[in-house]
């Protein structure tokens, strides 16, 4: 894969993603999100692939390491420097699958659902009060436009056939997704979305759902074990300096948290880039529990979010934070740094207490997780998190009651939300009681949220 190519190559060359992106012209969390595998650029359509070539072609040139360079990717180096990126970007994509046009993308999940429902061509357009000849131009060039009126009777006909065929579990399966799923969100805007290829069914769902947890956020949940059964004494009472692995960190966090409310701390400060496997289903409820219990107490909560991950990974975070922003207990931040993909970092403080944990990534079950009580060592750590803190931004801001929108926004009126959308702003308005509004600036999270609201009418510009 091309994030492991570029891992190799930047061992071989000794560069890093800052250096070569500085050689290369682009910012290094742009190169890191390549390594990371949370973006693959396109092997020829993207401005930033021949970028990221002459940044490696520049860094090995200046350090020395053409020669490392192509004997790493078969190369003659007697080859001049246009002949050398061109055997260096096949190398790099030689076993990344690129993804196919949008035109046929759509082309051929559009054949696949007509065969599942059984529907030819002809029929098809004569159901969506198309001409034959319109339906020749669909099936043979460019696909409709995803807010072309044609596409949208074009995916109503097919959605509600599929209904009247019983054959909807089949077409949800082609696209990712449960019948039940499909149900909870608006059906037409999804499957055109996933016709065109622009997004994931699943990720679409998760998207949905997000923004349920604005309209009916559970603050306090429920059906959780009780305080004491997760945090027992034995726990709270632990005098270990060190955990290890997976189970390690779970113990630990469940004495910091546990120990938090009982002090009642006054503040949490949370960062962690590491594999959320830690998190796993059997341990969810026990970590809820234990946040509750700290909101419950009014402990503050201080939080760097880690958004180097994938869109779904994302989204369930979020999703499970965003009751708990309701409460106005919690702040949270992003950093527009890379995490990297060499190491991976834990830092949990509140009071006196901290955890810490530190190591290769890939590692994190054989980890060492250090747990202090120490006031000195506390705050050393602290100041390094607030380093961190002071180059991250804001990532939600929520305030009572509803907003008074100045600018160029477009609104758009999704039911028990508003949404107001402009560049580099979005603005989530909750109109049922307790009225809130959010605030968002993030790339992804605007970008998540416009696509949601384009499901929707949308009003006049404000």
């Amino acid at each position: 894969m091309l994030k492991d190519r570029l891992k190799l190559l930047f061992r071989v060359i000794g560069g890093t993603t800052r250096s070569v992106a500085e050689y290369a012209g682009i910012t290094y969390s742009n190169i890191g999100k390549i390594t990371n595998g949370s973006r693959i650029p396109k092997k020829k359509l993207s401005s930033t692939t021949p970028k990221l070539l002459k940044g490696i072609y520049d860094f090995s040139a200046a350090n020395d390491k053409l020669d490392a360079l192509c004997k790493t990717i078969a190369c003659d180096p007697s080859l001049d420097e246009n002949n050398i990126k061109k055997v260096l970007l096949d190398w790099l994509y030689e076993d990344t699958p690129q993804p196919e046009s949008s035109d046929v993308v759509f082309h051929e999940r559009l054949s696949e659902i007509q065969t599942i429902v059984g529907i030819g061509s002809v029929e098809l357009a004569r159901l969506s009060g198309l001409s034959v000849d319109t339906m020749k131009k669909i099936l043979s060039s460019r696909a409709p436009s995803r807010n072309s009126k044609v596409l949208n009777n074009l995916s109503e006909v097919l959605l509600k056939l599929a209904e009247e065929k019983g054959v909807t579990d089949e077409v949800c399966a082609v696209m990712g997704i449960t019948s039940n799923e499909l149900s909870k969100m608006n059906p037409v805007p999804v499957f055109i979305d996933w016709l065109k290829g622009r997004t994931s069914a699943n990720e679409n769902y998760l998207i949905s759902q997000f923004v349920n947890s604005f309209i009916d956020p559970i603050i306090i949940p429920r059906n959780l074990p009780e305080f004491e059964d997760v945090a027992s004494e034995d726990i709270l009472n632990d005098d270990n300096e060190s955990y290890i692995g997976i189970s390690g960190l779970q113990r630990a966090v469940i004495r910091f948290l546990g120990n938090a409310a009982n002090k009642r701390t006054p503040e949490l400060v949370l960062y962690s880039d590491q594999s959320m496997e830690w998190m796993q289903v059997s341990y969810t409820p026990k970590w809820l529990t234990l946040m509750r219990e700290c909101l419950i107490k009014g402990v503050r909560i201080k939080i760097v979010h880690n958004l180097d991950r994938q869109p779904e990974e994302i989204l369930f975070a979020l999703k499970s934070w965003m009751p708990m922003y309701m409460t106005g207990l919690v702040e949270s931040y992003y950093c527009t740094d890379t995490s990297g993909t060499r190491f991976s970092h834990s830092v949990f403080i509140g009071g006196d207490d901290c955890i810490e944990g530190f190591c290769t990534v890939g590692m994190e079950k054989d980890c060492i997780y250090h747990y202090t009580t120490d006031i000195k060592k506390t705050e050393h750590i602290k100041a390094y998190y607030n380093k961190m803190l002071s180059r991250a931004y804001p990532l939600i801001t929520s305030e009572n009651g509803l907003p008074v929108i100045r600018g160029n926004y477009k609104e758009y009126d999704c039911g028990k939300i508003k949404i107001h959308i402009s560049t580099g702003n979005a603005v989530i308005s909750k109109l049922t009681a307790p009225q809130m509004t959010f605030r968002f600036k993030h790339p992804y999270l605007l970008k998540i949220f416009s696509q949601y609201a384009q499901t929707f009418v949308r009003n006049d510009d404000c």
